[in-house]
């Protein structure tokens, strides 16, 4: 398979709903886009285009689709703790068992005396706090004595706020630096993060976009890395940069909002950057403002307008993908705005897939690992794995996608009984006879005539009663379980059931083609087991049965002119 770019985008904080271990970190009964999307129902419909309300618990805020546009999981985190920097790590491949360290009481003396000695300055704070309303009750005292404030919270975070007119930017990232340096070994904080605001007390005091982080670096190599390794390209959009300490990247661009990242994804996609476009490689993004704007401030109507800002967007950014290109769409934490405090939530976050070239609609179940991203990019570049993750590719590639047809100058009739369930399989299969010189008709049948099929290069239509005499071969490729038992379970009572009698009188049956691995041994004996009884009953109704590698002999064998 060409995959030449994967574009990883996280929406920082989108969580799925509460995981296994949630309850250890006092967030039962979390899930960020469920009570968002809860609130403001079946709006978000580009999201429900792509699969998201098949991964939420019910159907009353987005519902599920059949024929959705991506295939759709979610993954659970390995890594201990709920932060940005291990969540990043974790999505590139690197998984951190140990925490990072906590300062609930605020920061000790071994490390605020360093600090302030380094700085040549007394600090405000020390405590846990939102950064919103320590601004607010500092802020003045601030202004009137230069002090920085110094702040964390319930993530591993150092967080240093200052007006930018008190202090300057170069000052207040060059002290950030002093922090990072000071806090290592057993004080190995995730984030060092710089907080600038403006304002006064009659008007208030409001953070900028200029804030910038300093994250410790990955002890090891991500998928990043690996791609520089291979002499690929690595472009980071947003905070990427920060929360890999610039490890692993080729080129970075630092964003101001959520919108700014997504038009500046929509340019690289495009490769309408300045310079340093991605050709091959991957395209990591960051769209931090859920979190940061709305999240932590518990803000749900904030946190919603953000997600439509973003659906709205969507069709742009799938629109001008190229064919090597893959999406994948995935959070690094949760940060439910319904939910009490102003942390993080430790949930699932989703995985879901888009390509050209991938199969459709596949449900990638429950990851085991954030990690299972990171190794699955790998494996579309074919660059080194990653320490931590099982790559999903394989559930991806469509069987058909290599198929070799010796056949031309013939004219087929391709018979799609369920044809959301194997869209891409249905592409090659045709593509690779039209590419051999032949003539391809799709038809639905009459009982599935409002079916979406919205492949791009494939075509639909409904049955025409003109051609009903006049079939040439008819394939209905059988790609799923799903298809399988429907198929075999047809009767008289069935439109298709008729069409395929029909054929079957006329001395011409269709041939039903499953995929080569479709009996392997390694599928599961009980799984096995019923697709030999359908295969059975498929042999009873009276059709033809293939692999797909099998596909060019039994068309051979069987093809007959249709002359009109």
């Amino acid at each position: 398979m060409d995959i030449k770019r994967v574009i990883i985008m996280i929406l920082d904080s989108l969580g799925v709903g509460d995981a296994p271990d949630s309850a250890q970190y006092g967030d039962t009964g979390v899930n960020t886009l469920y009570h968002i999307a809860r609130e403001y129902p079946n709006t978000l419909k580009n999201l429900e285009m792509m699969g998201f309300g098949n991964i939420l618990p019910a159907p009353d805020g987005i519902p599920p689709q059949k024929y959705c546009f991506s295939s759709y999981g979610k993954a659970q985190e390995i890594s201990a703790g709920k932060d940005s920097t291990s969540g990043h790590w974790e999505l590139a491949g690197l998984a951190r068992l140990e925490p990072f360290p906590l300062y609930p009481e605020g920061f000790p003396p071994r490390i605020l005396e360093e600090f302030k000695k380094m700085i040549s300055s007394e600090v405000l704070g020390n405590y846990p706090a939102s950064g919103t309303a320590i601004i607010n009750d500092l802020g003045e005292e601030h202004v009137r004595t230069g002090f920085p404030i110094v702040y964390t919270s319930g993530d591993s975070v150092f967080q240093l706020a200052a007006h930018e007119e008190i202090i300057p930017l170069d000052t207040l990232y060059r002290w950030c630096r002093i922090a990072r340096n000071i806090l290592s070994g057993k004080d190995l904080v995730g984030r060092i993060i710089a907080r600038p605001f403006i304002g006064d007390e009659k008007n208030g005091f409001t953070r900028t976009a200029n804030r910038r982080d300093f994250s410790a670096s990955p002890p090891e190599n991500t998928v990043l890395d690996n791609c520089l390794i291979a002499g690929l390209s690595v472009l980071g959009i947003g905070k990427i940069e920060d929360l890999y300490a610039g490890k692993g990247l080729s080129t970075a661009i630092h964003t101001k909002s959520n919108l700014e990242g997504i038009e500046t994804t929509i340019r690289a996609i495009r490769k309408k950057l300045p310079d340093d476009n991605v050709e091959n490689g991957i395209i990591m993004v960051n769209l931090v403002d859920f979190d940061m704007k709305y999240g932590h401030r518990r803000d749900v109507e904030g946190y919603y307008r953000a997600l439509q800002e973003f659906d709205e967007k969507l069709p742009e950014i799938l629109g001008f993908m190229e064919p090597a290109d893959v999406l994948i769409l995935t959070a690094d934490h949760g940060n439910d705005p319904t939910f009490k405090g102003s942390d993080h939530t430790r949930e699932y976050v989703p995985v879901m897939v888009y390509g050209q070239n991938l199969r459709r609609g596949v449900d990638l179940g429950l990851r085991e690992s954030f990690a299972d991203i990171g190794q699955t990019a790998a494996h579309m570049l074919g660059v080194n794995r990653t320490l931590f993750g099982k790559s999903f590719l394989g559930e991806l590639i469509t069987e058909t996608e290599n198929i070799k047809l010796d056949i031309s100058d013939q004219e087929f009739d391709v018979f799609l009984f369920s044809p959301a369930d194997y869209r891409q399989d249905i592409y090659f299969l045709t593509k690779a006879l039209r590419d051999s010189g032949n003539r391809v008709n799709i038809f639905i049948s009459n009982e599935l005539a409002d079916c979406s099929f919205e492949t791009g290069e494939c075509y639909y239509s409904t049955l025409p009663s003109n051609k009903k005499d006049s079939y040439d071969t008819i394939v209905i490729p059988v790609t799923d379980d799903s298809i399988a038992f429907q198929l075999a379970g047809l009767s008289g009572d069935d439109p298709l059931f008729d069409e395929i009698r029909r054929e079957i009188d006329r001395g011409n049956p269709p041939i039903a083609l499953f995929p080569n691995r479709w009996l392997a041994a390694d599928q599961g004996f009980g799984i096995v087991k019923k697709r030999r009884e359908n295969i059975s009953r498929f042999r009873e109704i009276g059709l033809r049965v293939a692999s797909f590698d099998r596909a060019a002999v039994e068309l051979n064998k069987s093809i007959r002119r249709i002359h009109i």
